[in-house]
C-alpha cells in the first residue's frame, strides 16, 4: 500500500480551505469558530453530496431516520446512542438486519479546526443492528457498497486496513472485506493507539491523487459482538467521510478544485458573446428544465474573460452563443481539456446532459436526480 498522507495538511496548491474560497463556496473567517460561512454554490454542492449519499444507502437496503441533536441538554457528537434507541424500540434483530442512516448535524464539544474537523457537521453515519450469524456477509456488503459509492465520487478504494482491541479473535470485519476481495492489513494490535475501546475497526485507504493515500470512512464494531458471543445484536457503524463538509475538503484536496460534472454546483455557464439576451436566457431555461445547474454570463466582457471566469470558479463547460450560434440554432461548448465543438442545441444539450449524469448506484439501472 502506498503511503498515505493526512489530507488536512495538503500542500498550498490542494488547501480545500483556499480552493473553496476562491470557488465561491465558503467563506473562512476567526469569527465561525473554525467552522465555514456557507455559500449559495457551497451550499449546492452540499446538498448535492447529500442527495448521492441518501440515494445510495437508500439502494442497498438503509432506511432513513432523524433523531434529536441534542441529548440531555448538550449537542451529541454522533448518533449511535440514538439509533440503539431507535433499534430497541423497532425490535427488529431476531428477523434479520435493520439498516438505518441518518444525516444529521453533530457537534465536537469544542472549536472546529477547518473542514475535516468542524465543530458542526453533517454526520454521514449508517448502523447495521444484526445477528452474529450475519455480521461477515453485511460488512461484506457495507465493504462492497461503500468502494462503489467512494468511486463514484472520484476515490478508488485501494487498500483495507483493520484492528481490534481484542486479541486472538477471528475479526467480523476482516473477514467481511475478504469476503468482498480485499485483503485486509492488521494495523492497530491489542489496546493499539485508534482502536475503539473494546471493539474493532475498519478502515479503507482511497487513492488521494498524488502517489499516495488518504484514509476515508470504515467501520467499527462493538467488542462484546466479536466471536458473535452472547444474544445481544451485533452493531455496525460505518461511514463514508465523516460528515459532508468533510467530503466538500476532501473532494477539492484530491481534485485541486476540479470536481466530476454530476457534482459540480454549476456544471454549465452560458456565455452571451453579441446573441440577444432573451435568446441567451432562453437556452439557459432549456438546459435547467433538463435537470442541468447552469448559470448565464450576460456581462460585456470578452469570451476568454469569462471562460477563464468559469474555470476559476471550477465550471467545467461553458457554452458560448454569439450571433452566428444564434442564427444557426447552435452553441460551442468549451470542455474541461479545452476542447471546442459547435453543436446544434439539441445535440449539446444531449452531450451534455450525458457528460454531468450522476452515476447510477449499485443495483439500479438508472441514476437517480441529484
Amino acid at each position: 500500500m502506498r503511503r498515505g498522507r493526512d489530507p488536512s495538511t495538503a500542500p498550498p496548491g490542494r488547501d480545500p480551505l483556499a480552493l473553496g474560497e476562491s470557488q465561491e463556496l465558503f467563506l473562512w473567517r476567526a469569527t465561525g469558530g473554525g467552522d465555514p460561512y456557507w455559500l449559495p454554490r457551497g451550499l449546492t454542492l452540499l446538498r448535492v453530496i447529500e442527495g448521492g449519499l441518501r440515494a445510495w444507502l437508500e439502494a442497498a437496503g438503509y432506511a432513513e431516520i432523524r433523531t434529536p441533536p441534542m441529548v440531555g441538554g448538550a449537542f451529541r457528537a454522533g448518533t449511535c446512542a440514538a439509533h440503539r434507541l431507535v433499534h430497541a424500540l423497532a425490535r427488529r434483530a431476531e428477523d434479520g438486519p435493520l439498516r438505518l442512516f441518518e444525516l444529521g448535524v453533530c457537534h465536537r464539544g469544542g472549536p472546529g479546526e477547518g473542514l475535516l474537523g468542524g465543530a458542526a457537521f453533517t454526520t454521514d453515519e449508517a448502523h447495521v443492528f444484526c445477528p452474529a450469524d450475519h455480521c461477515v456477509a453485511e460488512v461484506a456488503r457495507i465493504v462492497t457498497a461503500s468502494a462503489a459509492t467512494l468511486a463514484a465520487f472520484g476515490f478508488p478504494v485501494i487498500g483495507v486496513r483493520w484492528g481490534t482491541a481484542r486479541a486472538g479473535e477471528e475479526c467480523p470485519l476482516a473477514a467481511g472485506a475478504r469476503r468482498a476481495g480485499y485483503q485486509p492489513v492488521f494495523a492497530v494490535g491489542p489496546a493499539g493507539e485508534g482502536a475503539p475501546t473494546g471493539g474493532s475497526w475498519l478502515v479503507f485507504e482511497v487513492d488521494d491523487g498524488a502517489g499516495g493515500s488518504w484514509p476515508c470512512g470504515g467501520i467499527t464494531l462493538e467488542g462484546d459482538a466479536i466471536g458473535g458471543a452472547g444474544e445481544r445484536p451485533i452493531l455496525l457503524c460505518h461511514r463514508l467521510f465523516g460528515s459532508l463538509e468533510a467530503a466538500v475538503g476532501l473532494l477539492l484536496a484530491r481534485g485541486d478544485g476540479w470536481l466530476a460534472p454530476w457534482l459540480a454546483p454549476q456544471q454549465v455557464l452560458l456565455a452571451g458573446a453579441g446573441a440577444e439576451e432573451a435568446i441567451v436566457r432562453s437556452i439557459a431555461g432549456r438546459f435547467a428544465e433538463a435537470g442541468l445547474r447552469v448559470g448565464a454570463d450576460l456581462g460585456a466582457e470578452a469570451l476568454g474573460v469569462k471562460l477563464a471566469r468559469a474555470r476559476a470558479l471550477g465550471i467545467p463547460v461553458v457554452a458560448s452563443l454569439g450571433p452566428r450560434e444564434a442564427f444557426s440554432k447552435t452553441v460551442t461548448l468549451s470542455w474541461p481539456d479545452d476542447r471546442k465543438e459547435t453543436l446544434y442545441i439539441e445535440a449539446a444539450l444531449a452531450r451534455l446532459s450525458a457528460f454531468c449524469a450522476v452515476p447510477a448506484p449499485p443495483g439500479r439501472n438508472r441514476a437517480p436526480a441529484a
